[in-house]
């Protein structure tokens, strides 16, 4: 599974990579625009702090490759136990943490998969039934598109 995904017929990426700022902290994304228009019913996040306090910076490089290396094992990992009934979004980082963001229809026990398959140690989340509103809030808002 490649980070960067080209459309059929396009040879256009459908990542975007931006900087923006989210009340006083500053915000850097990453996202799939592939899921604009598209409704899934439930958002999931692991969370991996790179500040014990909330900040107005973002991380440094070590914080990232560490990130980088998170992102690769949740989603194989996903990829292999949902077989496409879970999508990754994309990754948001602000106030201290990043967000890597997944969306599906399915209702499951999230964070007993994560802790069980990744790592027991992880901050991770559900929005039941937000319907895209992270990816449409957070991570791709009308603004951006």
């Amino acid at each position: 599974m490649g980070l960067f995904s080209k459309t059929k017929n396009k040879k256009a990426y459908t990542w975007k990579v931006y900087q923006d700022v989210l009340g006083d902290k500053k915000l850097s994304v990453r996202v799939d625009t592939k899921y604009k228009g598209k409704n899934y019913k439930n958002t999931f996040y692991i969370q991996l702090k790179y500040s014990e306090q909330e900040t107005v910076e973002l991380p440094d490089k070590e914080f990232l490759n560490k990130l980088t290396n998170l992102e690769e094992k949740a989603m194989n990992s996903v990829s292999e136990t949902f077989e496409g009934n879970i999508v990754f979004l994309g990754t948001a980082i602000f106030g201290g943490s990043s967000y890597i963001t997944f969306a599906s229809n399915l209702d499951i026990r999230w964070e007993d998969y994560i802790k069980s398959t990744i790592d027991k140690d992880l901050i991770v989340g559900m929005y039941p039934n937000d319907n895209m509103g992270y990816y449409n809030q957070i991570l791709y808002p009308e603004f951006i598109r």
